[in-house]
């Protein structure tokens, strides 16, 4: 059925209907999979801590200003420590963003969302 034609019952193919869900069903799963890879890392603090998460937001690398780590109080790397991770979180969640927008501009389903 094209999007011209007019939505009538007697014209679904069920069998098109489940290849089609098939299809956008592994697509999504491979998007997924895409975004479960990654790695990327936030920081805060202008570099003074540095966080590296994974697309499932487990953080896999860690590092504090060896400086910063003697001198400073604990509140305050306790501080960056946890900004650098929520930076790098809203990095993977924005990567996730766009490639679910991706795959649904490529399978026709619209354009950019607004906020």
């Amino acid at each position: 059925m094209t999007d011209q034609q007019e939505f009538n019952p007697k014209n679904l193919d069920l069998n098109e209907i489940a290849q089609r869900a098939a299809k956008i069903q592994e697509k999504m799963q491979k998007a997924h999979n895409e975004v479960s890879s990654i790695e990327v890392t936030g920081e805060s603090g202008g570099g003074l801590a540095k966080a590296t998460v994974n697309g499932r937001h487990a953080v896999i690398n860690l590092t504090v200003d060896q400086d910063t780590w003697e001198k400073e109080d604990k509140t305050f790397i306790l501080d960056i420590v946890t900004a650098a991770i929520n930076d790098a979180n809203s990095k993977v969640d924005e990567a996730a963003r766009k490639k679910m927008l991706d795959l649904s501009e490529e399978m026709g389903f619209g354009g950019e969302q607004q906020d």
